[in-house]
Parts: structure tokens; sequence; C-alpha cells
């Protein structure tokens, strides 16, 4: 049924009109008021004697959709067909025309056809008895029955069915907080892949992967980046796809761009290898949906059209709105898991607030070293992997203490000395006008400094300095054995800057892997085989260690984009430390790679239980910003002045002008020179355990002083040598004795001294 209104109102009915039509129900539509209004005449036609009307007036065939369905909805209702219904409403009594089943009815479908499968004589009369009970087609009840672990899954995790209420549920149903509280059961939730897709979900991918690309190299990023970049890939995809239709119009057999694209594969692949090594690359959990700008290539022409035009379209909406825009950046950053936060560091802390923190960090750390001296396996098996191997190895328990430090590897030039005609003054205006053109051939001979005001000298200035990251290593010995503690300076980790992520201890002298490791990174998996080759991954490094290994002895070596520690080098690190002590408790900055959940996991694994300094109290408490990064600094500054004078009598010595170059070799031998001599510095005055002191920590430790009626004791350890501290002591200990008789309970002890 069609409606037209140019000279006439025509109704197309698809069978005979009976000569009574019932009276008009109901209000016209204001099209039918309009006709009337302009005396146009009202008919009656059948479907072929309209249809040449309305291919005139609007080139649409009877059947096809148009704007004017709702018009002859009216039409149909005016007409006076009862059976029209205004409301899409579900009558009383009629039957659903779909049913879908929630997943905790699936579910339970899915046991009771397991019992009746078991039950039946045959799979012939199982699926007879399942179609009549569930009134389902068998195809349908095969899917459900196919899926019970997705079901399964599902009602586990959102706590949906009998027998669950409370808030969890809530999370099942699209509903307001209001009223999923009054709810006392979760029936279902829609099934993973449902709703409506996202077009642009792919190029968000590609957002969040270059985010995190972006925050692993310690850039700023704010919610305009994330646009920006967001745009730009768009603009990048609607050029390719522009690009491939212009190929495509041109090319007669659109072969020959496919054959292209897959010869150029291969090449890239190689290039790819022989720089960062052999490795397998598979997409990482959350990245699914990942597809690169390539894509176009596969699309139709039809398909390449209204995706241009999609992108097009978004594009100049993000551009011409900043609502829109600011709108459409705060929801992509919450799709793709990323969260606006201001960076601790930059808060500025009261006192009150700092002195919190700090009580909080000692609070935490005297805990974690009495459940390391006294924690039973069920306390135990909270933090670490293997409680019993613990409790039996206590007296070989080792506390590290560590810290990064961004260090500046700088062979800069000194001071040198300028002729004074290289240093006059710069002429006035007037000076410049009142000076007479000299001839070309004087200009010619002119030879010499004078007349420059630039202090000006030879080299590259990029070449004479490289930006690393050292982490300092400070362990205390025999706290738990009751011998004398120790203090030692462990061998430290050298992170530099690389194009992949990459241990130095974990690549052989012939250039391959020596283990198998697997790691996620930037939304891929990438995994390396043992016996593979490494590429140029660390090859300046490696070709140092083949030529000079006694450079390497005090460190390890790793790369990262840039040249940070993150929860890729943080794992691998505790490896390390695993393998030297098989049961520690470390002391570190609460940094987003230290209490990431992997890193968390590895130091589990490795028996390694963790105390954290709390944020904006690191310059008070950390032994390392405190009393070590300072020193280290000055000896890593006298090492470059010595390897700058290497330079330059090596230079002089080959009647060469000196330019300064920090590679590779500089790099090692400038930190060596600095580790060894803080290894000197600890030697001749031990500073790392009165240091730690010095911070609040090692107030009291545990020490087996009575023998076997108590297992062991908390003994007080003294902050400073005063003779007041030494009588509050053997008061203490005199105290210790007389309650040891008793056979008390063991017990912490903490001691303050003024």
């Amino acid at each position: 049924m069609q409606l037209l209104t140019n000279d006439i109102c025509l109704i197309g009915l698809k069978q005979p009109v009976l000569q009574e039509l019932p009276r008009k129900v109901g209000r016209p539509s204001a099209a039918i008021m309009k006709a009337e209004e302009l005396g146009l005449q009202l008919m009656l036609k059948t479907e072929p004697e309209v249809e040449p009307y309305q291919i005139a007036a609007k080139g649409r065939p009877v059947g096809a959709q148009s704007a004017s369905s709702s018009v002859n909805e009216e039409l149909k209702r005016i007409v006076g067909f009862e059976a029209i219904q205004r409301s899409n409403r579900r009558k009383t009594g009629a039957k659903k025309q779909r049913r879908e089943e929630n997943a905790s009815t699936k579910l339970q479908m899915c046991i009771d056809m397991e019992a009746m499968m078991k039950a039946a004589a045959t799979l012939k009369d199982f699926r007879l008895k399942a179609v009549l009970k569930y009134d389902m087609q068998w195809k349908q009840l095969e899917l459900i029955m196919h899926r019970k672990g997705i079901w399964q899954k599902i009602v586990d995790e959102r706590k949906l069915g009998k027998g669950f209420s409370g808030s969890v549920k809530s999370r099942s149903c699209n509903q307001k907080s209001a009223r999923n509280a009054e709810r006392k059961f979760g029936v279902g939730c829609r099934l993973p892949g449902g709703g409506r897709k996202d077009k642009f979900w792919h190029i968000k991918l590609r957002v969040k992967r270059w985010l995190c690309q972006e925050r692993s190299r310690c850039h700023f990023v704010d919610k305009t980046d994330l646009l920006e970049e967001f745009m730009d890939q768009c603009e990048e995809e609607a050029q390719a796809a522009e690009e491939t239709l212009k190929n495509i119009e041109k090319s007669e057999n659109s072969a020959e761009i496919s054959k292209e694209v897959t010869i150029q594969g291969p090449a890239a692949l190689q290039q790819a290898s022989n720089d960062t090594g052999v490795f397998q690359q598979t997409v990482a959990k959350g990245y699914e949906g990942l597809e690169e700008i390539s894509r176009v290539k596969a699309m139709t022409e039809a398909e390449l059209k209204d995706w241009v035009t999609e992108l097009r379209c978004r594009i100049t909406k993000l551009s011409m709105s900043q609502k829109y825009a600011e709108t459409y950046a705060s929801s992509m950053a919450a799709q793709i898991g990323a969260k606006l936060e201001k960076p601790s560091r930059m808060s500025k802390l009261t006192m009150e607030e700092e002195e919190a923190r700090v009580k909080a960090t000692w609070q935490q750390f005297d805990y974690m070293l009495h459940t390391a001296a006294f924690g039973s396996i069920e306390v135990l098996k909270k933090y670490i992997a293997d409680p019993a191997h613990w409790m039996e190895h206590r007296g070989d328990i080792v506390v590290g203490m560590s810290d990064q430090i961004p260090v500046w590897i700088k062979i800069g030039r000194d001071k040198q000395l300028y002729c004074s005609e290289e240093l006059q003054n710069r002429c006035s205006k007037a000076a410049l006008k009142a000076l007479e053109p000299k001839p070309a051939e004087e200009l010619k001979a002119i030879v010499g400094t004078e007349g420059s005001t630039l202090t000006r000298t030879t080299g590259d200035s990029d070449a004479e300095k490289y930006r690393v990251t050292y982490e300092a290593r400070h362990v205390v010995l025999n706290y738990f054995n009751g011998g004398e503690p120790v203090g030692i300076l462990w061998k430290g980790a050298l992170v530099v800057k690389g194009a992949v992520h990459a241990r130095l201890h974990n690549i052989s002298e012939d250039g391959l892997w020596v283990e198998a490791e697997e790691y996620e990174y930037a939304g891929a998996i990438i995994k390396r085989d043992a016996g593979k080759s490494a590429g140029r991954v660390l090859e300046s490094f490696r070709k140092i260690r083949s030529s000079n290994a006694a450079l390497f002895q005090h460190f390890e070596v790793y790369s990262q984009p840039a040249a940070v520690v993150d929860s890729i080098i943080q794992k691998w690190m505790l490896e390390l430390q695993a393998k030297e002590f098989p049961c520690s408790l470390w002391v570190r900055d609460m940094l987003a790679a230290t209490v990431a959940d992997q890193s968390l996991f590895a130091m589990a694994l490795s028996q390694q239980m963790g105390s954290f300094i709390a944020g904006g109290c690191t310059p008070l408490l950390q032994v390392t910003d405190t009393d070590f990064s300072f020193s280290f600094k000055c000896s890593i500054a006298e090492a470059q002045k010595t390897e700058r004078r290497r330079q330059a009598e090596i230079a002089k010595l080959q009647g060469k002008q000196a330019t300064f170059v920090c590679g590779a070799k500089e790099i090692m031998q400038i930190l060596h020179a600095a580790h060894e001599k803080q290894l000197e510095r600890q030697k001749s005055r031990p500073w790392i355990l009165r240091a730690c002191r010095n911070n609040g920590f090692f107030h009291w430790r545990p020490s087996p002083a009575l023998g076997n009626e108590v297992s062991c004791i908390c003994e007080a350890v003294l902050i400073c040598c005063s003779t007041f501290a030494t009588m509050q002591a053997d008061s203490v200990r005199k105290a210790l004795v007389d309650n040891s008789e008793q056979k008390i309970k063991p017990f912490c002890l903490k001691m303050s001294c003024l």
C-alpha cells in the first residue's frame, strides 16, 4: 500500500476492495487532512493500477522501503483493518515470536538434557523428548548443549540464577544501580560478542598500542594526544583506502596488487629479524580485533567507498565540534583501558601527610620483617610460593634495598681558551653602516678567527652523551641467623636504550638466545626460542663483553625502548635475584613496574617478600637517595674526566683533533670505575647498615639468644652509641631474660632511642 500526494491520493490494495468500508477510526494523519483541504480526490485502486503513478512520482517500485511507511500504517488504520495494532507490546496470552533463555536457564537445560540422554534408550528418543519438552528445534538445543562451558563460566563469574544475591549480580544486566540493588536474583547477561559493533574498534586498538609504546618511553600523553593519534590513524587509513581505489580503477585485474603486497612482506620481515633477532609474535589478550592499515587491500570497491566516507565523516565531526571531540576522547580512553591521573610526584604533601606516609612505611617493613621471622605457613603463603622452604632456610634470609638512578654519561669538553679577537663585542648598527666595503680579493685573503663572536669548536654534541638507568642494590646479610649483620653493595643493573626488550646474559657469544623467553608488550606476545638468532640486539655491548668481560662483573645489562625499568625488566631482574638469594625481603619504591601483577607474581615465585616505600617519601627513606646517589654521581664525574683525558692523549699521539665519543665501551668503563670507587668506600668505612638504621629501618632483629626454651626472641638494636641507649638496651635484655623463664610466646619489641 503506497500514498502519493501529487494530484490525487491513491491507496493500493493487494486484494479487491469491498463495497462497504468501515468508518474511519481515530484522527487522520496530516497528509490526508492536507489532501482534503486541497480538494484532492481519494481513490481506491489495486496494486498494479498504482504502480505507474508511483514510478512516475518517485521512481521507486511498489514494495520498496520509503520514508512514508508511517503514513501507510496510518492509512491502514483509517481504512479500517481491525487487526492493526498501535503498540508493539505483546497482548495478554499471546505467544512470543522469538524466545531467548537466560544463561542460568540454559545451564540448567544442559544439565537436564544430559540426564535425559543417559536415561533415553536411543539418541532419537532423547532428541524427540527434548524437542517436546522445551518446544524448540533440535538445532537450537544442540547449540545450547555445545556451549555449556560458556554458560557455566558466565553463571560462576556473574553469580546468576537462584541462590545468588547481593550487589555482584547487578553487573549482569544493563540497568541503573539503584534498580539492581532491589533485584533479588540476576538471571542472565548478553553473550560475548553481542550488541552494536564499533566500526572504529580496530583503529582504537592501534591507538591503545601506541599509548602503551609512548608510556613505555615515559612520554607525556593526555586526551588531546589520544584524540590526535586517533584522527591521524583515521586519516592514514582513509588515504590508504583512496589509494587502493585508484589502483583498482586503473588496474583491470586486482591480482597484481595483491601480488606486490605478498612480495614485499618477506623482505621487511628479514630486515626486522636482522635488527631484533628471530622471534614469534602473536596477538596479546585484549588486542584480538587489532588490524593494520593494510586491511583495506582486501575490501571491495563498494566497501572502500563506504569506508572512506565513514572515516572522512568522523574526522570532520571531531574537527568541527570541540564538545564532541572531548566526549569522544573520554569514551575512547575508557574503552581502551586508559585512565587520566595526575602524576603523584607532582603533588605537594603537607608535613602531616608526609609523617603519616613515613610511619606507614616503617610499619609495613616491621610487619614484613616479623612475618619473615615468625610467620606460619598460612601467613607466608600469601606472599611466597613455597612457605615450607622459607621456614627451613630462615637463617639465610637477606634484606635488600634497591632504587633506580637516571645517569647521563657525558664526556663533555672542559672550558677552553679563546683569543681576544674571538670574544670581541658585536658591532652596533651605526658601526656596521660606517664600515667600508672591502674588495673580494681582500676578503679571500682574510684567514683566522678575527671578527667571530661565537665560541665555536668542532665535534658532535649527541655523540658525547648517553642517557642510561642504573639500579643500585644494597643487601644486608646475617640478619636472621644471629651473626654480625653485614651490608654489601651488590652488583647493579644497567638499562640502556634499545629497540626491543632484551637482557645481555640471555644472549650467547655466538649471538643466539640462551633460554626461551616470552613477554607481552604493546598488544603483542613476543616469543623467542632458544638457539635462534638474536640479530643486532645489544650488539655493541656483546662485542665489549667478548673483548673485555671484566667490565661486566658488577653489572647486569638490559635494553628497553626508553632505558627505564618496566614490569618486563623487573621480572627478569627478579629471576637473577632468586638465583643469588633463594629467600629474601626486598624494599623498593612504589612504582608501577614494582607493583604490577606480573612483578608481584614473579616475586612470589622467586621466594621474595616485598616492602614498599610510600609515594613522596623516597628522598627521606630510600638508602639510594639519602646516602648513595650523590656519591655515585661524583664518582661518575671523576671517571668521565679520566676518560676525557685518555681520549685527548690518544688524539694528540695520533696527531688528530680530539673528538670525544661516548659509546658502549666508554659507558662500561665509566660505570665500572664508579662502582669500584663505591666498593672501596664501603670497605674503608661501612655505611650501608648505618644508613638503613638512620632512615628508620632495622630497629629490631630476631636472634636465638635463649637456647631451646624459646624458639626466637626480639633483641633491641641500638641506633646510636650513647650511654643512655646502652643502659636502656641492657635493661631491655634483662627484662627479656626474666620473661623467658616464664616461657612466654615470641614477641616483637620496637625500641626508639633518644
